[in-house]
């Protein structure tokens, strides 16, 4: 991911559980590939964005953070993602 991109952004959390009512990508892409996070960016396309979570399709999710508080407000939010996934 482009970390510079979101500039309001100071903590991102990876995990591989989903958040409940997330917004999801449309592909399933490899965790770390461009297109991961050309696919965010058509999501969450403001530069100015301080507080978001996104699913990765087929993968876990990111909660990208300006604050400890919005971080910790997310923990309620998390769920198990189903096994094996369906398309």
């Amino acid at each position: 991911m482009e970390y510079t991109y979101y500039k309001n952004v100071n903590y991102i959390i990876h995990g591989h559980v989903y958040i409940k009512n997330g917004i999801f990508t449309t592909n399933k892409i490899p965790c770390g590939y461009i297109e991961e996070f050309e696919e965010i960016k058509s999501l969450f396309a403001d530069k100015n964005l301080t507080n978001f979570s996104i699913n990765l399709k087929g993968h876990g999710c990111l909660i990208m953070a300006e604050n400890l508080d919005y971080l910790q407000s997310q923990i309620i939010n998390l769920k198990e993602r189903p096994f094996p996934e369906s398309n």
